[in-house]
């Protein structure tokens, strides 16, 4: 496996957009990712070619109860930059941030990792009618 770390660090401004557009859209829990994101140390990992953003959240952190590993409101997309669609995931395990994971749809490598203005939302957002 070609895999490439990076140093564990506080989330940077960028990172901290990004994580913050996946967190806009309210889903359950969503709050206490946030204040989970605040506390954690975060570090890059790459692994052929998908590069991820891995924390590291305390484990006396508040948990969240989602029903899915990958909460599906905070999904989003960019266009690599050969115009190929860029899959952008939270992923949360045992009710802590787990990693934000990038991928190309087509398997290839990631060749440009997206910034906060280019990132959309995979799904429109849909009214609640229950």
């Amino acid at each position: 496996m070609d895999t490439e770390r990076y140093v564990e660090h506080e989330l940077t401004d960028g990172e901290r957009a990004i994580l913050h557009k996946m967190l806009s859209r309210p889903f359950r829990g969503s709050a206490v990712l946030f204040t989970q994101a605040e506390k954690a140390r975060v570090r890059w990992v790459v692994a052929n070619g998908s590069p991820a953003l891995l924390f590291n959240v305390s484990p006396g952190a508040t948990r969240v109860d989602v029903p899915e590993r990958t909460p599906v409101d905070a999904e989003l997309r960019a266009n690599d930059v050969d115009g190929t669609p860029i899959c952008v995931v939270l992923h949360v395990v045992d009710g802590l941030l787990h990693e934000i994971e990038m991928y190309r749809e087509d398997g290839a490598p990631v060749q440009h990792i997206p910034k906060v203005a280019e990132l959309e939302y995979a799904y429109p957002e849909q009214d609640s009618e229950e």
